[in-house]
């Protein structure tokens, strides 16, 4: 189908022709008078989208649902206007749409995406910017991709009885399901990927004991917000106990769950591990006052069967660094720990990521859980400590950092200098 040609047959001197084609009619042209021949007539701009047909690029996707339809939109977004078309799509075939009578210009977005049989937009894809020219056909390939997103639930300490764990999530036809042994030291991770963003499933754990018998359960539902991720506390059931939940919405796309079983302390949040560093002889822990109070008192960082135990006050927003360097070696000119973050100097607590899981744990004098990291080197989410050199961990500022427990709320630098933040 050819797009109309937009006319005008006045005589005139200054001319603009306005051909917005959502019809394939020309709207109209405002003219002034003159003599002059008209110039010669020029084609509309032609944009060409193909998508190509669907098929899984990766272990952690999800196909397309026969029955739905594929929205392609052009937007300028100079001028807030757009042009919007779609298709019935199997994803079987390459799917063809056109757009005629597009002015030329060269920083339009294209936007194509799918939404299932349920109103849901699973599939997308995007390309920025797009260029237009007056009598050119432009030819543009589009990929979707899927819109998913996953459970990480993440338990601190499994109870020694326990032998494997199971968790299922289930929305409609669909599930995904998990199996996990009780981790080393009772640190254990279930991870569900490939699920549909903007969906919400039932979510069914179980952990048994050697034998087979059911030992504690859990049943609740879960969303995967479409844009936002959840941090969520959850507490498995026994015979007596009920299961608690405490949500709040993180910007990104997954679900961390930390899983608690009954009797387990909740960090109460006093003071924040903010920083680790496995950086050699200058090892160290960054610990944070986020509240504000100033807090006073014994406190001992755990590290497996180490610990350590200092008496510090820290203001409203201070740091205090933990290091196993000497003082004098500390205020050596130079050293990266020379700044203006208070030293604990000589504290005898190695940080290393020897294992692959690692928990760290801040307590006050009476026991009472202030702060808890289970740190995954590269692994569920967590960056991986050692693509450099500095093997150095932060923790991320205000909100983004606020669940310790995901590895969302951290990042890895390239240098040991406990100054510098997240990027």
């Amino acid at each position: 189908m050819h797009s109309p040609r937009s006319r005008c047959h006045s005589h005139i001197r200054a001319r603009l022709c306005v051909a917005v084609l959502s019809f394939l009619l020309p709207i109209g042209c405002l003219d002034s008078s003159t003599d002059d021949p008209p110039p010669p007539v020029q084609p509309d701009g032609i944009v060409h989208i193909e998508v190509v047909p669907w098929r899984t690029l990766a272990p952690r996707s999800m196909g397309i649902e026969p029955g739905g339809r594929l929205i392609v939109e052009l937007r300028d977004p100079a001028r807030r206007r757009s042009w919007l078309d779609s298709v019935e799509w199997d994803a079987t075939r390459t799917a063809t749409l056109s757009f005629r009578g597009i002015p030329q210009g060269g920083n339009y977005l294209l936007v194509g995406r799918y939404r299932d049989a349920q109103g849901r937009f699973t599939h997308t894809d995007s390309l920025a910017p797009v260029s237009v020219s007056v009598g050119e056909a432009t030819s543009i390939q589009l990929r979707l991709r899927a819109l998913i997103g996953r459970l990480v639930f993440t338990m601190p300490s499994v109870p020694a009885n326990v032998d494997s764990l199971l968790a299922i999530w289930k929305e409609g036809s669909r599930s995904r399901s998990a199996v996990a042994s009780r981790g080393t030291g009772g640190r254990t991770v279930l991870r569900l990927d490939s699920l549909p963003v903007g969906a919400t499933g039932k979510v069914a754990l179980r952990a048994w004991n050697s034998l087979g018998d059911t030992l504690f359960f859990l049943d609740t539902t879960l969303s995967v917000q479409r844009d936002a991720d959840q941090s969520v506390s959850l507490v498995w059931r026994d015979a007596s106990a009920s299961p608690g939940v405490l949500a709040t919405a993180m910007p990104g796309g997954e679900v961390s769950a930390t899983l608690r079983f009954p009797g387990e302390s909740v960090p109460d949040g006093r003071l924040w591990i903010s920083g680790l560093s496995d950086s050699g002889g200058a090892d160290w822990i960054l610990l944070e006052n986020p509240g504000t109070g100033t807090v006073n008192g014994t406190w001992k960082v755990q590290h497996g069967s180490e610990s350590a135990s200092i008496e510090a006050s820290i203001e409203p927003g201070g740091k205090l660094i933990l290091t196993r360097a000497a003082c004098e070696t500390a205020w050596t000119p130079g050293h990266v720990l020379q700044g203006p973050i208070p030293l604990a100097c000589g504290v005898d607590l190695p940080v290393s990521w020897s294992t692959p899981s690692t928990l760290w744990e801040l307590r006050d004098a009476t026991g009472s859980l202030v702060d808890q990291v289970l740190v995954w080197d590269g692994q569920n989410g967590w960056p991986d400590l050692n693509a450099s050199s500095a093997r150095t961990l932060r923790r991320r500022g205000g909100e983004a950092g606020m669940d310790a427990m995901a590895g969302r709320s951290w990042c890895a630098l390239a240098t040991a200098d406990p100054a510098k933040g997240c990027p």
